[in-house]
Protein backbone atom coordinates (compact mmCIF):
# COMPACT_ATOMS: atom_id res chain seq x y z
CA UNK A 1 0.00 0.00 0.00
CA UNK A 2 0.93 3.15 -0.87
CA UNK A 3 0.18 6.28 1.66
CA UNK A 4 2.58 9.20 -0.12
CA UNK A 5 3.67 11.59 -1.33
CA UNK A 6 7.18 11.61 -1.62
CA UNK A 7 10.05 9.82 0.45
CA UNK A 8 8.94 9.69 4.47
CA UNK A 9 11.94 11.92 5.76
CA UNK A 10 10.26 14.47 3.51
CA UNK A 11 7.95 15.37 6.40
CA UNK A 12 10.87 17.40 7.42
CA UNK A 13 10.56 20.74 6.91
CA UNK A 14 13.50 23.33 5.45
CA UNK A 15 13.14 25.42 9.00
CA UNK A 16 12.86 22.35 11.52
CA UNK A 17 15.42 22.78 14.00
CA UNK A 18 18.32 20.05 14.13
CA UNK A 19 17.46 17.62 16.78
CA UNK A 20 19.98 16.75 19.41
CA UNK A 21 21.33 13.56 18.27
CA UNK A 22 22.61 11.76 21.44
CA UNK A 23 26.03 9.59 21.77
CA UNK A 24 25.23 6.61 24.50
CA UNK A 25 28.40 4.68 26.19
CA UNK A 26 28.53 1.59 24.45
CA UNK A 27 27.53 -1.07 26.54
CA UNK A 28 25.59 1.08 28.42
CA UNK A 29 23.18 2.43 25.99
CA UNK A 30 19.87 0.65 27.23
CA UNK A 31 20.40 2.17 30.73
CA UNK A 32 21.04 5.08 29.53
CA UNK A 33 18.10 5.81 26.85
CA UNK A 34 15.63 4.55 30.02
CA UNK A 35 17.17 7.29 32.50
CA UNK A 36 16.38 9.79 29.38
CA UNK A 37 12.66 8.40 29.67
CA UNK A 38 12.80 10.31 33.22
CA UNK A 39 15.40 12.55 33.81
CA UNK A 40 13.66 15.99 32.96
CA UNK A 41 10.40 15.20 32.03
CA UNK A 42 7.44 17.08 32.27
CA UNK A 43 5.07 16.25 34.86
CA UNK A 44 2.94 19.85 35.56
CA UNK A 45 0.10 17.92 33.63
CA UNK A 46 -0.99 14.38 33.27
CA UNK A 47 1.34 11.86 31.78
CA UNK A 48 -0.12 8.67 29.98
CA UNK A 49 2.29 5.96 30.10
CA UNK A 50 1.54 3.40 27.37
CA UNK A 51 1.73 0.41 29.19
CA UNK A 52 5.10 -1.86 28.00
CA UNK A 53 6.72 -1.25 30.98
CA UNK A 54 5.35 -0.90 34.67
CA UNK A 55 8.38 0.17 36.13
CA UNK A 56 7.85 3.19 34.14
CA UNK A 57 4.99 4.28 35.74
CA UNK A 58 6.02 3.63 39.37
CA UNK A 59 9.36 5.51 38.65
CA UNK A 60 7.00 8.81 37.23
CA UNK A 61 4.67 7.85 40.60
CA UNK A 62 7.95 8.71 42.55
CA UNK A 63 9.08 11.71 41.03
CA UNK A 64 5.36 13.16 41.31
CA UNK A 65 3.95 12.77 37.88
CA UNK A 66 0.42 11.74 37.85
CA UNK A 67 0.16 9.04 35.56
CA UNK A 68 -2.44 7.22 34.17
CA UNK A 69 -1.01 3.58 32.70
CA UNK A 70 -2.49 1.51 29.96
CA UNK A 71 -1.89 -1.80 30.42
CA UNK A 72 -4.33 -3.45 27.79
CA UNK A 73 -2.95 -3.94 24.12
CA UNK A 74 -2.10 -0.60 22.44
CA UNK A 75 -3.99 0.02 19.54
CA UNK A 76 -5.32 3.24 17.98
CA UNK A 77 -5.52 5.16 21.50
CA UNK A 78 -9.41 6.60 22.48
CA UNK A 79 -8.26 9.04 25.29
CA UNK A 80 -9.41 12.08 24.82
CA UNK A 81 -8.03 14.81 22.80
CA UNK A 82 -5.46 16.88 23.86
CA UNK A 83 -5.79 16.05 27.21
CA UNK A 84 -1.78 15.09 28.37
CA UNK A 85 0.80 16.69 28.38
CA UNK A 86 3.34 14.01 28.15
CA UNK A 87 2.93 10.50 26.44
CA UNK A 88 5.81 8.02 27.43
CA UNK A 89 6.33 4.54 26.29
CA UNK A 90 9.10 1.55 26.68
CA UNK A 91 8.83 -1.24 24.39
CA UNK A 92 5.06 -0.71 22.74
CA UNK A 93 5.30 -1.30 19.41
CA UNK A 94 6.42 -4.70 18.99
CA UNK A 95 3.06 -5.74 17.24
CA UNK A 96 1.21 -2.29 16.28
CA UNK A 97 1.08 0.25 13.55
CA UNK A 98 3.84 2.88 14.53
CA UNK A 99 2.15 5.53 11.99
CA UNK A 100 -1.05 5.07 13.93
CA UNK A 101 0.30 4.90 17.51
CA UNK A 102 2.26 8.56 16.46
CA UNK A 103 -1.15 10.07 15.11
CA UNK A 104 -3.03 9.25 18.47
CA UNK A 105 -0.13 10.36 20.47
CA UNK A 106 -0.58 13.65 18.66
CA UNK A 107 -3.94 13.92 18.67
CA UNK A 108 -3.98 13.23 22.68
CA UNK A 109 -1.05 15.44 23.36
CA UNK A 110 -1.73 19.51 24.54
CA UNK A 111 -0.02 21.75 21.77
CA UNK A 112 3.85 21.51 23.36
CA UNK A 113 3.29 18.00 25.09
CA UNK A 114 5.88 16.00 25.10
CA UNK A 115 6.04 12.34 23.35
CA UNK A 116 9.22 9.81 25.15
CA UNK A 117 9.30 6.47 23.23
CA UNK A 118 12.33 3.77 23.82
CA UNK A 119 12.00 0.89 21.78
CA UNK A 120 14.15 -2.17 20.57
CA UNK A 121 13.51 -4.05 17.32
CA UNK A 122 14.24 -8.18 18.84
CA UNK A 123 13.58 -8.95 14.93
CA UNK A 124 17.25 -7.67 13.81
CA UNK A 125 19.04 -9.65 17.35
CA UNK A 126 22.48 -9.93 16.53
CA UNK A 127 24.34 -12.58 17.96
CA UNK A 128 28.28 -12.14 18.46
CA UNK A 129 30.85 -13.98 17.80
CA UNK A 130 28.56 -14.49 14.30
CA UNK A 131 27.20 -17.95 14.23
CA UNK A 132 29.27 -20.31 11.89
CA UNK A 133 26.97 -22.89 9.81
CA UNK A 134 25.97 -24.82 6.85
CA UNK A 135 23.20 -24.43 4.95
CA UNK A 136 22.79 -26.64 1.97
CA UNK A 137 23.05 -23.99 -1.06
CA UNK A 138 26.51 -22.54 -0.52
CA UNK A 139 28.38 -24.75 1.79
CA UNK A 140 29.75 -23.13 5.25
CA UNK A 141 27.95 -19.83 6.04
CA UNK A 142 29.94 -17.20 8.77
CA UNK A 143 26.85 -14.35 10.01
CA UNK A 144 23.61 -14.45 10.97
CA UNK A 145 20.57 -16.28 8.99
CA UNK A 146 18.51 -14.26 6.96
CA UNK A 147 16.13 -12.58 9.55
CA UNK A 148 12.71 -12.89 8.25
CA UNK A 149 10.83 -9.19 7.96
CA UNK A 150 8.70 -8.25 11.38
CA UNK A 151 6.66 -5.38 12.00
CA UNK A 152 9.97 -3.01 12.47
CA UNK A 153 12.98 -5.11 11.02
CA UNK A 154 12.90 -3.01 7.74
CA UNK A 155 14.48 0.14 9.73
CA UNK A 156 12.81 0.71 13.25
CA UNK A 157 14.70 4.18 13.70
CA UNK A 158 13.41 5.71 10.56
CA UNK A 159 10.29 4.44 11.03
CA UNK A 160 9.55 5.82 14.65
CA UNK A 161 11.21 8.76 13.78
CA UNK A 162 9.70 9.84 10.27
CA UNK A 163 6.33 8.82 11.31
CA UNK A 164 6.99 10.63 14.29
CA UNK A 165 7.30 14.08 12.34
CA UNK A 166 4.84 13.15 9.58
CA UNK A 167 2.04 13.57 12.82
CA UNK A 168 3.11 16.60 14.04
CA UNK A 169 5.76 15.49 16.58
CA UNK A 170 9.07 17.34 15.99
CA UNK A 171 11.67 15.50 17.38
CA UNK A 172 14.17 17.88 19.51
CA UNK A 173 16.51 14.51 20.85
CA UNK A 174 16.79 11.36 19.15
CA UNK A 175 19.59 8.32 20.06
CA UNK A 176 20.68 4.91 19.07
CA UNK A 177 22.10 2.10 20.09
CA UNK A 178 21.85 -1.84 21.39
CA UNK A 179 20.59 -3.86 23.90
CA UNK A 180 22.65 -6.88 25.24
CA UNK A 181 22.48 -10.10 26.60
CA UNK A 182 25.14 -12.82 27.56
CA UNK A 183 23.68 -16.35 27.07
CA UNK A 184 25.76 -18.77 28.40
CA UNK A 185 25.75 -22.72 26.61
CA UNK A 186 23.64 -23.78 29.49
CA UNK A 187 20.79 -21.00 28.65
CA UNK A 188 20.97 -20.95 24.37
CA UNK A 189 17.86 -23.84 24.84
CA UNK A 190 15.91 -21.64 26.78
CA UNK A 191 16.92 -18.24 24.59
CA UNK A 192 15.94 -20.11 21.42
CA UNK A 193 12.47 -20.84 22.98
CA UNK A 194 11.49 -17.95 24.44
CA UNK A 195 9.72 -14.89 22.82
CA UNK A 196 11.15 -11.78 23.45
CA UNK A 197 8.34 -9.76 23.79
CA UNK A 198 4.50 -11.07 23.52
CA UNK A 199 3.50 -11.33 20.16
CA UNK A 200 6.82 -12.17 18.95
CA UNK A 201 7.73 -15.36 17.63
CA UNK A 202 10.73 -16.74 19.14
CA UNK A 203 14.33 -16.78 17.96
CA UNK A 204 13.92 -20.33 17.19
CA UNK A 205 10.45 -19.86 15.17
CA UNK A 206 11.62 -16.86 13.64
CA UNK A 207 14.11 -19.38 11.10
CA UNK A 208 11.54 -22.82 11.54
CA UNK A 209 8.87 -20.67 10.62
CA UNK A 210 10.05 -19.52 6.72
CA UNK A 211 12.86 -21.79 6.48
CA UNK A 212 12.14 -25.08 7.78
CA UNK A 213 12.86 -27.59 10.32
CA UNK A 214 16.16 -28.93 9.39
CA UNK A 215 17.53 -25.10 8.78
CA UNK A 216 16.37 -24.25 12.13
CA UNK A 217 17.67 -27.23 13.61
CA UNK A 218 21.02 -26.08 11.89
CA UNK A 219 20.70 -22.71 13.73
CA UNK A 220 19.81 -24.04 16.90
CA UNK A 221 22.82 -26.57 16.47
CA UNK A 222 25.56 -23.19 15.49
CA UNK A 223 23.89 -21.54 18.62
CA UNK A 224 24.95 -24.64 20.47
CA UNK A 225 29.04 -24.89 18.93
CA UNK A 226 29.29 -21.06 19.61
CA UNK A 227 28.41 -20.89 22.94
CA UNK A 228 30.41 -23.90 23.86
CA UNK A 229 33.76 -21.48 22.97
CA UNK A 230 32.26 -19.17 25.34
CA UNK A 231 29.32 -17.04 25.87
CA UNK A 232 27.46 -14.87 22.60
CA UNK A 233 26.75 -11.67 23.40
CA UNK A 234 22.80 -10.86 21.98
CA UNK A 235 22.82 -6.97 20.41
CA UNK A 236 19.66 -5.61 19.72
CA UNK A 237 19.52 -2.28 18.25
CA UNK A 238 17.28 0.19 19.83
CA UNK A 239 15.91 3.81 19.21
CA UNK A 240 15.31 6.79 21.57
CA UNK A 241 13.09 9.55 20.15
CA UNK A 242 11.93 12.75 22.51
CA UNK A 243 9.17 14.65 20.26
CA UNK A 244 7.04 18.19 20.77
CA UNK A 245 3.72 18.14 19.46
CA UNK A 246 3.95 21.13 17.15
CA UNK A 247 0.45 20.00 15.81
CA UNK A 248 1.27 20.70 12.01
CA UNK A 249 1.05 16.74 10.47
CA UNK A 250 0.93 15.77 7.09
CA UNK A 251 -2.24 14.83 5.80
CA UNK A 252 -1.94 10.86 4.71
CA UNK A 253 -2.76 9.73 0.74
CA UNK A 254 -6.00 7.70 1.02
CA UNK A 255 -4.04 4.16 0.26
CA UNK A 256 -4.16 3.22 -2.95
CA UNK A 257 -3.77 -0.06 -5.01
CA UNK A 258 0.19 -0.32 -5.44
CA UNK A 259 -0.58 -1.97 -9.25
CA UNK A 260 -2.98 1.58 -10.28
CA UNK A 261 -0.83 2.61 -12.68
CA UNK A 262 -2.44 6.53 -12.84
CA UNK A 263 -1.87 6.48 -9.56
CA UNK A 264 2.18 4.96 -9.05
CA UNK A 265 2.48 7.91 -12.14
CA UNK A 266 1.09 10.65 -9.58
CA UNK A 267 3.26 8.99 -6.54
CA UNK A 268 6.60 8.68 -8.83
CA UNK A 269 6.23 12.66 -10.13
CA UNK A 270 5.68 13.85 -6.37
CA UNK A 271 8.81 11.88 -5.18
CA UNK A 272 10.76 12.89 -8.18
CA UNK A 273 9.99 16.25 -7.30
CA UNK A 274 10.49 16.10 -3.72
CA UNK A 275 14.25 14.69 -4.73
CA UNK A 276 15.17 17.92 -6.09
CA UNK A 277 14.04 20.22 -3.75
CA UNK A 278 16.50 21.53 -1.25
CA UNK A 279 16.08 18.88 1.53
CA UNK A 280 15.82 19.54 5.35
CA UNK A 281 18.99 20.08 7.38
CA UNK A 282 17.39 17.73 10.53
CA UNK A 283 16.44 15.16 8.18
CA UNK A 284 19.71 15.02 6.57
CA UNK A 285 21.53 15.12 9.87
CA UNK A 286 19.22 12.38 10.78
CA UNK A 287 19.84 10.24 8.23
CA UNK A 288 23.51 10.48 8.26
CA UNK A 289 23.52 8.92 11.43
CA UNK A 290 21.24 6.46 11.16
CA UNK A 291 23.88 5.23 8.19
CA UNK A 292 26.51 5.33 10.49
CA UNK A 293 24.42 3.32 13.26
CA UNK A 294 23.47 0.77 10.49
CA UNK A 295 27.07 0.53 9.51
CA UNK A 296 27.75 -0.51 13.24
CA UNK A 297 24.69 -3.30 12.39
CA UNK A 298 26.45 -4.59 9.59
CA UNK A 299 29.74 -5.03 11.61
CA UNK A 300 28.31 -6.56 14.42
CA UNK A 301 26.92 -9.24 11.56
CA UNK A 302 29.98 -9.50 9.92
CA UNK A 303 32.23 -10.05 12.73
CA UNK A 304 34.44 -7.04 11.92
CA UNK A 305 33.16 -4.84 14.87
CA UNK A 306 32.85 -6.07 18.23
CA UNK A 307 30.09 -4.76 20.55
CA UNK A 308 31.72 -2.58 22.73
CA UNK A 309 34.59 -1.39 20.85
CA UNK A 310 34.80 1.58 18.30
CA UNK A 311 35.68 0.06 14.62
CA UNK A 312 38.97 1.36 13.86
CA UNK A 313 39.29 4.22 11.42
CA UNK A 314 38.82 3.91 7.87
CA UNK A 315 37.48 0.38 7.77
CA UNK A 316 34.64 1.47 6.37
CA UNK A 317 35.42 4.44 4.23
CA UNK A 318 32.50 4.61 1.94
CA UNK A 319 29.98 7.12 1.87
CA UNK A 320 26.87 6.38 3.23
CA UNK A 321 24.09 4.66 1.27
CA UNK A 322 21.37 6.61 2.32
CA UNK A 323 22.83 9.84 1.11
CA UNK A 324 23.13 8.39 -2.25
CA UNK A 325 19.65 7.49 -2.61
CA UNK A 326 19.05 11.70 -1.35
CA UNK A 327 21.31 12.24 -4.81
CA UNK A 328 19.44 10.60 -6.59
CA UNK A 329 17.58 13.08 -8.92
CA UNK A 330 18.86 16.06 -7.08
CA UNK A 331 21.95 18.17 -6.24
CA UNK A 332 24.29 16.01 -4.06
CA UNK A 333 24.64 19.06 -1.01
CA UNK A 334 24.32 17.61 2.63
CA UNK A 335 25.00 19.54 5.85
CA UNK A 336 28.57 20.79 6.29
CA UNK A 337 29.15 19.04 9.47
CA UNK A 338 29.17 15.54 9.56
CA UNK A 339 29.13 14.95 5.68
Amino acid sequence: MVTGPGPRWSAFHADDPVPELLTLARGEEEEQARRLLLDGADLTGPVLDLGGDGALSAALHERGGTVHARSEALGVLSEQEGYFGAVVGAEVLHTVAVAEVMRACARILVPGGTLRLLQSDPVRAIPTPPLVFADTWDGPKVGNVARPAGRLSAELEGTVIWEARRAGLLPSRIAFGFSYLTVSAGEVDTYLHRPPAAGLLTPYDRIRVPLGDEIAGRYAQAWRDTAADGPVTVCTPLVFLDAVNIADPVPPRPPADETDADYQDLFDREHNEKMTEPHSRAAWRIIFELDKFHRREEGLQSGWAAPFERPAPGLRPHQPRALHRLHVGGPAAGPADGA
